[in-house]
């Protein structure tokens, strides 16, 4: 699952073959959005708060932020807590698709790439509606040596993964795989 900032990619792979793709007319801006609109903040700052505060999962989560007096902590999640609802609906409903043509299917995991993976708790989020283990997929990590990696900012690595599946495709690769 890619979440970049105004669309979502969802790519379902079973032993290494694509099996259904899904394209959602949202991402992480419309995270960004809700806050803005929670807040009344411009764009720039609600992007601050949501990066800063992120979703709070637990009531435990909740009831020490009201304790320490971080209302503003409090509201960022639970504008952030809208869209991330809106979110997994969509994923359930692209599992519940495939599993309607493949009965048997097994989800190992959710990998998520994409700016908005770093979102504070939204991998944990993700995981524990979902009831499938979910991680931040960082093509930085899988495919270049550490020196390398280095030298790309850890925040930006996530965000990188359409660039580098651009960068590794070869000419006309995909007519070679459309006729086999």
């Amino acid at each position: 699952m890619n979440i970049g900032a105004s669309v979502t990619n969802m790519i379902l792979i079973a032993d290494g073959v694509v099996k259904l793709v899904r394209d959602l007319a949202y991402g992480g801006s419309e995270f960004t959005k809700s806050v803005q609109r929670q807040m009344t903040v411009d764009f720039k700052g609600a992007e601050k708060l949501k990066m800063t505060y992120g979703i709070l999962l637990s009531g435990e989560d909740k009831e020490k932020t009201l304790a320490d007096d971080k209302r503003e902590a409090l509201s960022v999640s639970i504008a952030l807590n809208t869209t991330a609802k809106m979110l997994v609906g969509d994923i359930h409903r692209f599992i519940e698709f495939y599993l309607g043509q493949n009965p048997d299917a097994v989800f190992s995991r959710i990998l998520i790439s994409g700016g908005t993976a770093l979102l504070p708790n939204l991998i944990s989020y993700i995981s524990r509606e979902t009831n499938i283990p979910s991680e931040v997929f960082n093509p930085v990590e899988v495919l270049c040596p550490s020196e390398d990696a280095a030298l790309i900012p850890q925040q930006y690595q996530p965000a990188l993964a359409t660039a580098f599946g651009l960068a590794l495709r070869k000419e006309k690769d995909h007519l070679s795989k459309s006729r086999k």
